[in-house]
């Protein structure tokens, strides 16, 4: 296939988004908050239950201790 001189061919031209169809840069940057909102909350919700686990682990420990 030739190019004519002159010419701004692009093979990408229409693709990735390009035109209809495309997400804008609002929606990527709404995606990306509430994932990051998803993930804080996901850790806050994983420490605690590490805390409680923890504690169960030391009350358990305290018990087995006492029965020795």
């Amino acid at each position: 296939m030739t190019i004519p001189s002159g010419s701004s061919y692009s093979p990408y031209a229409g693709g990735f988004g390009a035109g209809s169809g495309g997400m804008s840069a609002q929606d990527a940057d709404a995606g990306l908050e509430a994932s990051e909102r998803k993930k804080r909350a996901d850790g806050v919700k994983n420490a605690f239950k590490a805390a409680e686990n923890a504690n169960t682990s030391g009350i358990k420990s305290a018990v087995d201790a006492l029965r020795l």
